[in-house]
């Protein structure tokens, strides 16, 4: 489903226009699987991915940002990303 901005109360009720849900998502013709990636179907887990498809794995978003930014800025990113988490539960 492509986004459409929910600009009026004319596209407001079309509830898949506005989600990026995997599970709601994958049914789209627009999702591009990746070819190199496994996802679990009914947790919508991935198991393991490449670097192409509509999803991508935190593995290869940690991996791109430290290709990018160094491994010291995404060690602080990710337990700044871990301290959000422990603060709510």
């Amino acid at each position: 489903v492509d986004f459409v901005k929910p600009s009026s109360a004319k596209n407001l009720k079309d509830r898949c226009a506005h989600l990026t849900n995997y599970s709601i998502n994958k049914r789209s013709d627009a999702f591009e699987r990746d070819e190199e990636c496994t996802i679990d179907d009914d947790t919508g887990d991935i198991c393991s991915g490449g670097d192409s498809g509509s999803k991508r794995s935190v593995r290869w978003l940690l991996s791109w940002l430290r290709s990018k930014h160094g491994d010291e800025v995404v060690d602080r990113l990710w337990c700044r990303i871990g301290d959000i988490c422990v603060k709510t539960v």
